[in-house]
């Protein structure tokens, strides 16, 4: 009598157990961003937040939610379109001012994907001047000594420079980094308002 208790039991709990093959409502707070390991977007209501411009309104979505929480910090006019961040080529940072630090405000971009490092960049240092053919006289009578030719040099390579190096090309600042699908919700819970 017990093992046929036993067996009703399972078999009634089991459905709620068992893992569901439809999508569940998601458990999101609109304006919330997910990251997914997956090439798609696992749910209707998350957008990839890849910068895209949306319409606030049109048949199949209503972003107005969306719009209300994040406005037009990433653009659009707020009234009629919406765009949603661009995760593709920027680290995430919290907002606020860290001691010594600058103040990140929500929405704003900082940094640069690439960039060219002017003279006024580069930490001071210096070059050695070593001409490739050393041709010194002085009044007339070819010096052969080392200390010669050296105070011969400094008094001749008074000023010059060397030769620019480089092409001034822009490099890339990339750290290492793993690629993940990040999506931004537009259809779940409303944040509370503080």
């Amino acid at each position: 009598m017990r093992k046929i208790l036993y067996l009703a039991m399972t078999l009634a709990i089991t459905p709620l157990i068992t893992p569901s093959t439809t999508l569940a409502a998601p458990t999101c707070t609109v304006g919330e961003i997910k990251w997914f390991a997956m090439n798609r977007i696992p749910h209707k209501s998350f957008l990839q937040a890849n910068g895209d411009l949306y319409a606030i309104k049109v048949k199949e979505r209503d972003l107005s939610a969306l719009n209300d929480v994040i406005k037009n910090r990433y653009g659009g006019d707020g009234v009629k379109t919406i765009r949603v961040p661009d995760l593709r080529k920027y680290t995430l940072i919290g907002r606020g001012q860290a001691p010594g630090m600058n103040n990140y405000v929500v929405g704003k971009k900082y940094g640069k994907v690439s960039m060219t490092l002017t003279d006024k960049e580069l930490p001071k240092h210096s070059h050695q001047y070593s001409p490739a053919q050393v041709n010194v006289e002085k009044k007339g009578v070819k010096m052969s000594g080392s200390a010669d030719i050296v105070v011969a040099l400094k008094s001749t390579a008074e000023g010059e420079k060397t030769q620019p190096t480089g092409n001034g090309e822009a490099f890339t600042q990339l750290q290492p980094s793993l690629v993940l699908m990040p999506t931004i919700c537009w259809n779940g819970f409303m944040p509370r308002r503080f």
